[in-house]
């Protein structure tokens, strides 16, 4: 792993010196220069991710000082400075350095801070902030200072274009006016609060109306934090520095214990399946030893040969099935493609064609949408698999319902049949890797199971099952109806 090169540009050769030895100890390659000449110098031969900067040097000070290194490289500036005078700590964030520490603060704790700093801009390349403001001066001065920390930032004018960025970008943040032509600052936060997608993103409203009504109105409505107009750059660098890694660290907890949960639920799974096992396998065995020892003695036994073998590739039918249940439910790298939604639901339907003509189902298809980009053949196995539980589950039934359509900016499918539907409890805990209706029959649940896992973590959207009643052909009908919701995905 390449080391992260920092120069230190620092007169006193004391404070030069310690300073250095401390951020080595976090294994830094450290470089020292003692004037603005030396450290153009060290500047023309070599490359460097931090400039740790003191703006007293004997040739050249303050603003001067951060500007010709400004002129000469875009590295990282980090301020150090005897002067604690804030009134240009403003101008110099301007001007783009990226933090100011104090020189009074014992030297042990600035190295700490300046290492803790240094990984906290690591941390953030991958880290997104949308900001929503209708001044392009604090537009653009918002993204230049967020863009020097190491923070991606997206800029919108006004809630919808925010809204749009938001739905082809992943944001760990957002800064928020409030006062906005049309659609304004409170407005958008109830429309994120209410959407799973990017409710838990954390808002920090950046307004010039800090009314005590409107501060306590933006906290209730989910803001994170309120900074005031004009702002300090400082302050919001700070906020969000800890916006984002709380949200991240909140995110790695839920991930977490969403893995143990996964842990949890699979070794359920297979508590069950074990369970289930045994039966067929038995039946494979006690049918393949009475073949071996009919023939082996001549024996006519009660049930013939045939009987026999078919009952063991029956149950080796069982076998398999549940075998491709778990190869979709752990393969990896799912390849988006166009979906043609007529051929795909012909393509589906023709899997199941003898069960759809010897028991005399009707298929009703209503596809309002032409095509879709999306994982196509991953998406006919779990519709396979929701037919199969049709098959399995369903006594009288006579219709399959098909519906394919746009809903907000996800495909939508919906299957439905009219076999009587299922008790609520089992609606309930349908989806549970260990739950099964009917406990001495073979590899009932594990095929929804699977398709829960499939369209949650692998595809992000959601799935739900419920009773419903409807007419069809002037008659009341109940049975069991499947939705699922997918975003789109972008080619």
């Amino acid at each position: 792993m390449t080391k992260i090169k920092i120069l230190v540009i620092e007169d006193s050769k004391t404070f030069n010196n310690f300073i250095s030895t401390l951020l080595q100890q976090y294994r830094y390659d450290i470089s020292q220069a003692y004037t603005l000449k030396e450290s153009l110098e060290y500047l023309n031969i070599n490359s460097y991710d931090f400039i740790l900067l003191d703006l007293n040097l004997p040739d050249a000070q303050g603003e001067y000082l951060i500007d010709t290194i400004k002129e000469k490289t875009d590295t990282k500036i980090i301020v150090m400075t005897g002067d604690e005078n804030t009134n240009q700590r403003d101008e110099y964030f301007q001007k783009g350095i990226i933090d100011y520490f104090i020189k009074t603060t014992p030297i042990q704790i600035i190295a700490s801070n300046i290492h803790s700093l240094i990984q906290t801009i690591s941390n953030s390349k991958s880290s997104n902030i949308l900001t929503i403001d209708d001044s392009s001066f604090v537009r653009n001065l918002l993204k230049n200072v967020l863009t020097q920390k190491g923070y991606n930032v997206y800029a919108a004018s006004n809630v919808e274009e925010g809204l749009n960025i938001l739905n082809k970008y992943k944001v760990q943040l957002i800064l928020l006016d409030l006062i906005m032509p049309g659609i304004d600052g409170i407005n958008f936060l109830e429309i994120i609060k209410e959407n799973p997608n990017y409710f838990d993103i954390p808002v920090v409203v950046v307004s010039g109306d800090s009314s005590r009504d409107n501060y306590a109105r933006v906290l209730k409505n989910g803001a994170s934090d309120f900074i005031k107009k004009p702002f300090i750059i400082e302050e919001v660098l700070l906020k969000c520095d800890l916006h984002i890694k709380s949200y991240l660290q909140g995110k790695k907890i839920i991930e977490s214990q969403k893995e143990m949960a996964k842990q949890k639920s699979i070794s359920k799974l297979l508590e069950n399946i074990a369970h289930h096992w045994r039966q067929p396998l038995s039946v494979i065995t006690a049918n393949a030893s009475a073949v071996i020892l009919e023939n082996q003695y001549k024996i006519n036994g009660e049930i013939s040969i045939d009987d026999r073998m078919k009952q063991i590739v029956d149950y080796t039918k069982l076998l398999s099935n549940t075998i491709d249940d778990f190869r979709l439910l752990f393969s990896k790298g799912f390849i988006p493609e166009e979906v043609k939604v007529h051929e795909f639901v012909d393509s589906l339907l023709s899997i199941h064609e003898d069960y759809i003509k010897s028991n005399n189902i009707e298929v009703i298809k209503n596809l309002q949408v032409e095509s879709f980009y999306g994982f196509g053949e991953q998406l006919k196995q779990i519709l396979t698999l929701l037919i199969n539980n049709i098959k399995e589950h369903t006594i009288n039934n006579k219709y399959i319902f098909i519906t394919i359509k746009e809903k907000e900016g996800h495909i939508q499918i919906i299957i439905k049949d009219n076999g009587g539907g299922a008790p609520d409890e089992i609606i309930e805990n349908i989806f549970e890797p260990y739950f099964t209706t009917k406990h001495q029959s073979f590899g009932k649940g594990v095929g929804l199971y699977v398709v829960y896992q499939i369209i949650t973590e692998e595809f992000k959207g959601i799935i739900k099952a419920r009773n419903a009643q409807f007419l069809q052909d002037n008659k009341a009908h109940k049975g069991l109806e499947f939705t699922i919701t997918i975003p789109f995905i972008d080619e």
